[in-house]
């Protein structure tokens, strides 16, 4: 393959609708590709779908006379043009990491001070023998970030739950562990959704991995039929 320009050309998103739609058409031709099967990725894969799109657009008038070679893989040949688009969008996506939203470490950080005051007001009642020292062991000695929210909603459901014991010996309200249950519900879903988003990222970079090899063989597949082709004008590499 000759080596390509490496553009850096500014993201056209009207262009999304028509790579998104290549990219279905030929999603179970670049997942059926094995991932012990996979060209290095050695040239910039914008360049090299840069590449392919012009040769692509020149050969198309050589088709019927392709067509009667024997060996060549016309149907994947047809589909060169989607495997490069596909390509250009499955290295879009897998080259966008969703950083962790700055307001998702805000209320980590807000949930471990509301746990370690609940800890610290729930403790001063089991000094008191109002409340029974075993309900906090399973509670704190862990920032991860669920285990930080999950201790939120236990601690909002245990202090709801005692709330006949408790009120009047404490500065806790219902109202202050609702609101850390709703926290820790939204921690939760924060992480949730960006455990999709490293899921989704993963499936793109893979199906980026396998479009560029269906890329650079059918490329080269093609270049060599077309070389063969214009054996006597000797016109293949400016094809």
């Amino acid at each position: 393959m000759p080596d390509p320009i490496n553009p850096s050309a500014p993201h056209d998103p009207t262009r999304e609708p028509e790579l998104n739609a290549a990219a279905e058409r030929v999603a179970a031709d670049v997942d059926a590709v094995r991932d012990d099967d996979l060209e290095p990725i050695n040239r910039d894969p914008n360049g090299v779908v840069t590449t392919v799109l012009g040769a692509n657009r020149l050969v198309q008038k050589y088709l019927p006379e392709l067509e009667k070679m024997p060996g060549l893989d016309m149907a994947r040949i047809r589909k060169l043009g989607d495997y490069a688009d596909a390509l250009l969008y499955w290295h879009g996506s897998a080259t966008y990491a969703q950083p962790t939203k700055p307001e998702v470490a805000a209320m980590i950080e807000r949930a471990l001070i509301i746990r370690e005051r609940t800890l610290h007001d729930l403790g001063a009642l089991v000094r008191h023998g109002a409340l029974d020292g075993a309900l906090l062991t399973k509670f704190g000695d862990n920032a991860a970030h669920r285990k930080v929210a999950s201790d939120l909603v236990g601690l909002s459901n245990l202090v709801h739950e005692r709330w006949a014991e408790l009120n009047g010996k404490t500065l806790i309200t219902l109202a202050a562990m609702d609101e850390a249950s709703a926290l820790g519900k939204a921690i939760m879903q924060a992480l949730g959704d960006r455990d999709l988003a490293q899921a989704e990222l993963a499936r793109d970079i893979a199906r980026r991995n396998k479009a560029y090899t269906l890329v650079v063989r059918t490329y080269e597949e093609l270049r060599s039929a077309v070389t063969f082709l214009r054996r006597a004008e000797g016109d293949a590499d400016k094809i």
